[in-house]
């Protein structure tokens, strides 16, 4: 009689500082340039994996915030320029099968993201006064499916790739400022890619670094009655990069 024994548990914590640079875009039914925002954000990010077998569970969590530059125009038209105080939040977990062990992954995840976006006010020339700022609170749940794989393994180093393909889920934004008025944005779809080095030391410690490009849109939202006004949200896109530094223990 054989008696198989059980896969073995391991796992495995990651800590990674990021730089995050947001660029976001808003365009008009006929395609035309409304408003954009750029910059770089500051980051903490964290994750917990367990795996037994060809079988594995990845929790993580990041935060990110700072201000990028707002460039677009008043509610009237008017070229206007001014600071967005930017807020991200990120929690999700990610399913890991082994295809071939230590080498590649096939991944289906979900995250919850929640994006804080505070328009500043400033003083605008064009109007001769200040121009308002606006409270706006994005929030929308990210499916993805994809593979991750080594690319090269050799005296402790390591280089791979993941490219995912994303599905941005049931995005609804609320306006504060306009009494917490909230719309619902159409869903659409989107890809990240990113590459990873890893230096792995005797005693299951790692240091490494990735770098990341992701894109995907938020659809138009429909027109929403707010006292005498007809409101909605554009449709925009979305091309952020990063880079990670990584801190990584195995036991």
């Amino acid at each position: 009689m054989f008696i198989a024994a059980p896969a073995a548990l391991a796992a495995e914590f990651r800590a990674y500082p990021f730089v995050h640079y947001f660029d976001y875009t808003e365009y008009a039914d006929d395609g035309t340039f409304l408003d954009g925002e750029t910059g770089p954000l500051l980051g903490f990010g964290m994750s917990l994996a367990s795996t037994s077998g060809p079988h594995g569970l990845r929790g993580k969590f990041e935060l990110a915030g700072g201000t990028v530059d707002y460039d677009g125009q008043t509610q009237t038209g008017v070229p206007h320029k001014t600071d967005t105080d930017t807020l991200l939040f990120r929690l999700g977990l990610d399913y890991e099968f082994a295809v071939l062990p230590e080498r590649v992954k096939l991944i289906g995840g979900a995250d919850y993201v929640a994006w804080d976006r505070d328009i500043q006010p400033a003083y605008n020339p064009l109007v001769g006064g200040m121009v308002g700022g606006l409270l706006e609170e994005y929030r929308w749940w990210e499916l993805r499916m994809g593979i991750d794989a080594v690319l090269y393994a050799r005296n402790r180093h390591q280089w791979s790739a993941r490219a995912e393909a994303l599905y941005i889920e049931d995005p609804e934004m609320t306006v504060v400022d306009f009494g917490d008025l909230k719309l619902d944005l159409g869903s659409e779809t989107g890809f990240r890619l990113t590459g990873r080095y890893l230096h792995q030391s005797p005693d299951d410690w790692s240091v490494g670094a990735e770098v990341y490009w992701e894109e995907w849109e938020f659809g138009r939202s429909d027109d929403v009655v707010y006292g005498p006004f007809i409101v909605h949200e554009p449709r925009s896109e979305t091309r952020h990069r990063g880079i990670r530094l990584i801190v990584e223990q195995r036991f």
